[in-house]
């Protein structure tokens, strides 16, 4: 005789939680040891048959960013666009002849790191970007910008303003290859150097310029797109690859740093000052202990 179990299933992002017999387990979906077919459909397994109750059934719109936090939950599409705006404004500013190079070119390898970064978040997402196709080119043209600023000096200035060149034309669509980019890793293209740096330049912004409720109320909007950066630029440096990346108390310390974000995110749409600085001590704390630990790995 067959075991009839009844079960219900929900399933978010790529994973199925499922309650049996008032007990509840989480699958990812490639291991579920049966197929949901249909509404209100039978699925077979070895010890008998199951029926599904489905409560709400979400196909995963992309691969969770982690945590199961999907990328465009962690970077909305729109400030991922207005960062990519603001580095290449940026970029063309700094390298309009060598002295602006000299001077900034420290901060255009921030950038291109950066960029390097957005573009991988935008190849593992489903951000609506115009230049998704040309992604790849992106990614690996950032990298080339952030390799090529790294000093003072005309041939420095030229090799990074050749990098940029390129970069505005993968935006425009005219250097995109035939042949399809391999998928590679953050790490690979994107400086953790160069991404700690610009979340320190979000936070140390806030400590400076957001040190009252009226000024949290009058930069809502710059707060929200800066603590959201340093959110996904936290979760960029969590992936496999980078050193540490391996280890519980760097996860940890990273998640308290993103997690603090996104609630100084959320505070400042609120216009929450108390919240918000409650959040921001929390990222501090977060920043010092992992610096305490790995600033020297």
């Amino acid at each position: 005789m067959s075991i009839v179990h009844i079960i219900h299933v929900i399933h978010v992002n790529g994973q199925f939680f499922c309650q049996k017999d008032r007990k509840t387990t989480t699958m990812r979906s490639q291991n579920l040891p049966w197929t949901v077919l249909a509404f209100g459909l039978f699925a077979i397994t070895v010890s008998g048959v199951f029926v599904p109750k489905v409560l709400e059934l979400r196909a995963a719109d992309e691969a969770p960013a982690g945590n199961g936090v999907s990328w465009n939950e962690i970077l909305p599409g729109k400030i991922l666009q207005e960062e990519v705006r603001l580095i290449r404004d940026r970029s063309k500013a700094s390298l309009k002849e060598p002295g602006t190079y000299n001077a900034n070119y420290k901060n255009l390898a921030v950038d291109g790191s950066v960029m390097a970064a957005l573009a991988g978040i935008s190849i593992e997402s489903k951000a609506d970007v115009g230049w998704k196709a040309n992604a790849p080119d992106v990614r690996d043209i950032g990298h080339q910008m952030a390799k090529s600023a790294t000093g003072i000096g005309r041939d420095k200035y030229e090799n990074t303003k050749v990098a940029f060149e390129k970069l505005e034309a993968a935006f425009a669509g005219t250097v995109a290859s035939d042949v399809k980019k391999p998928t590679r890793p953050f790490h690979e293209t994107a400086s953790r150097d160069g991404l700690m740096k610009r979340i320190h330049n979000a936070k140390d912004w806030m400590r400076v310029n957001v040190d009252t409720e009226a000024k949290l109320k009058s930069q809502s909007e710059v707060v929200v797109h800066e603590a959201m950066m340093i959110a996904a630029l936290g979760k960029v440096v969590t992936t496999n690859g980078y050193s540490g990346s391996d280890e519980a108390d760097y996860q940890r310390f990273a998640n308290t740093l993103i997690t603090s974000a996104r609630e100084a995110a959320v505070a400042a749409r609120d216009q929450d000052f108390q919240k918000f600085t409650v959040s921001t001590k929390k990222m501090t704390t977060a920043c010092d202990q992992c610096h305490a630990n790995y600033a020297n790995n």
